[in-house]
Parts: C-alpha cells; structure tokens; sequence
C-alpha cells in the first residue's frame, strides 16, 4: 500500500482525460507564475504531461496557451507599467529570429522522440528550473 501511494506521488500514469479541477488549478497558476516572474510554463507544463497525449499534441497545446496569453500580457503589463514595457516588448520582437533559429533543432529533436521521453525531458527541464531558481540566489 505505501509503495503503491509513493509510486502516485513520484511516477504518477498519464491519462488521456484529467478532472477538470487540475486545468482549473493550473491556468490560474500559470497566470500567476506568469505575471509575478515572467515563468508561466510549470504548471500548464506539469497539466499538459499528466496527460496521455501524443508529443506532437503536447508541444501544441503548450504553445497555443502560451502564444493566445501574449497579447493580453503585453496589454497588462504597458496598463501597469507604461511605455516602458513597449521599448522591452521591441526588443524582444527584435530577437524572435534568433528565438526562431534556436528553436529548430529543439523542434527536430523533440519530433524524434516519443511521448514518454519528451515527458521526461519536460519534467527534467521544470526540476532543472526550479534548482537554478532555488540556488542561484544563494550562491551568488
């Protein structure tokens, strides 16, 4: 019994359909995580691989989610802090390009592996994150 809870908490199975609960809890968290640091990605990240979706199903949904946000983003943040955030959003609209051409081989890379890997990968990225985040501030 203990192992079966530990094996919830720590390999939990993907499932083709979540309670509607999970997406309830994890837009408005992406939402917050996204307007307070700029890092909306873990929880629509951690929702989108508790699914049993195809790798292809994953990256697009997480993409579409990210890209619908954006413009209403922008908006919000030129409301609360002017035109300052303009000159920032130039920028970054200068730099889509490089974003572009980086982004190739990842799309090539994440296209050859199955689900279960790019799970991994994503999983891996979030543990990754959350480290540097965790103990950057304390090194430097």
């Amino acid at each position: 019994q203990a192992q079966r809870r530990r094996a919830v908490f720590t390999q939990p199975k993907p499932r083709p359909h979540l309670h509607p609960a999970w997406a309830w809890l994890a837009m408005p968290m992406t939402g917050v995580m996204g307007g307070m640091a700029g890092l909306p990605g873990p929880p629509l990240a951690l929702w989108t691989v508790a699914h049993d979706w195809p790798a292809n199903r994953m990256r697009a949904t997480m993409w579409v989610v990210f890209l619908s946000l954006g413009p209403f983003t922008l908006a919000l943040l030129f409301y609360r802090f002017g035109a300052e955030v303009l000159r920032s959003a130039l920028w970054g609209l200068a730099f889509v390009p490089v974003v572009l051409v980086a982004a190739l081989p990842g799309l090539w890379l994440a296209g050859k592996l199955p689900a279960p890997a790019v799970r991994l990968a994503c999983l891996l990225l979030l543990v990754a994150t959350a480290l540097s985040a965790i103990l950057l501030p304390l090194i430097t």
